[in-house]
């Protein structure tokens, strides 16, 4: 039965990185619901082998950063000579003089909080959700 039903969780999953950021599979009236977000997405469109990490803290250094697309690399601080492909799915991303640019421009390293996809037991892909600095919901910028 789960084979049956792959072509419809890939069709579901579809918008997300394109028009949506997450699916949140659950009733109101449920207190646990599934989101599915763009790490998982990445999980469930691969050929086994490929697992998402929880959501966790890293300090990163960025570079190549593509404000439209949130796209970029990332250097881990406890491996600073390896670059990893990442996402910044934090919608401030697109702002001028957002925190990720500004690190990025001055070469230095920013706390963030990312899920990190791994193939083989090896990161292969960070999804980078927000600032360590700024909590959820609690913007550090003002629009005007």
């Amino acid at each position: 039965m789960a084979e049956n039903l792959k072509p419809a969780v890939k069709r579901a999953i579809a918008p997300i990185g394109k028009s949506a950021r997450t699916l949140t599979v659950g009733m109101d009236s449920v207190e646990t619901k599934v989101v599915i977000d763009e790490a998982d997405r990445a999980a469930i469109d691969s050929p086994a082998g490929l697992t998402v990490d929880d959501e966790r803290p890293y300090v990163v250094e960025i570079s190549e950063l593509d404000m439209q697309t949130g796209a970029c690399h990332a250097a881990i601080a406890d491996e600073p000579e390896r670059r990893y492909p990442a996402r910044i799915t934090d919608p401030a991303v697109s702002l001028p003089n957002n925190p990720y640019v500004l690190s990025m421009a001055a070469k230095t390293a920013l706390a963030v909080r990312a899920k990190a996809t791994y193939r083989d037991g090896e990161i292969e892909r960070l999804f980078i959700s927000n600032t360590e600095d700024r909590p959820r919901g609690e913007p550090d910028f003002e629009l005007r």
